[in-house]
């Protein structure tokens, strides 16, 4: 049985990794047609973030013709998924932070997706190493990031006024505009 629900779960991973693949590719050939449906979990957020996931999960239904039970986990997510987990009734794919991962992982909580490295359409190689790192245990990844952001950005008022900024930035382009100011080509 357990083998059985490893497999499942790999499968129900794929599935949503190569829907978040494929629905950002321009081209992509027609996507086999599957039967059934999946739980996917994620923790409680802004709503322009629930929209995109939920958008995400339109796609993937519209493509694979699965039917997704989307589920937002309230309260402490990393506590209600362990307990659900425990309980076998978590959902089948789910958001884990990188923070959290490990004891997932090392519990057999979470199945092995190195098979994605070998398949040269997911575009493995494109994960920077950097953000893998806290998905991966013995050489082996767990988990895929979903994406990254600062948290926090400190700066240094000093610097930025002598290179003629008034702000921190607050966007991508402002942040890399402001490198280019503050960086010393002589040195």
């Amino acid at each position: 049985m357990r083998k059985l629900f490893i497999a499942v779960n790999v499968l129900v991973a794929m599935l949503m990794i190569g829907a978040v693949t494929l629905v950002g590719r321009n081209g992509a050939s027609a996507a086999p047609s599957y039967a059934g449906s999946v739980s996917f979990g994620t923790w409680s957020s802004n709503p322009t973030e629930q929209a995109g996931q939920k958008k995400l999960v339109q796609a993937f239904e519209n493509k694979y013709h699965i039917n997704v039970n989307f589920q937002v986990l309230n309260g402490d997510y990393s506590t209600v998924l362990k307990a659900r987990l425990t309980a076998g009734t978590a959902p089948d794919v789910f958001y884990l932070n990188s923070t959290d991962a490990q004891s997932f992982i090392r519990t057999g909580a979470l199945a092995n997706l190195d098979f994605l490295a070998k398949d040269k359409s997911f575009g493995f190689s494109e994960f920077y190493n950097s953000l893998q790192f806290g998905f991966k245990w013995k050489g082996h990844t767990y988990a895929m990031a979903k994406d990254y952001s600062p948290l926090a950005l400190w700066y240094n008022k000093t610097l930025f006024a002598k290179a003629g900024i008034s702000k921190p930035p607050t966007t991508w382009a402002q942040i890399t505009a402001d490198a280019c100011k503050l960086t010393d080509k002589a040195n």
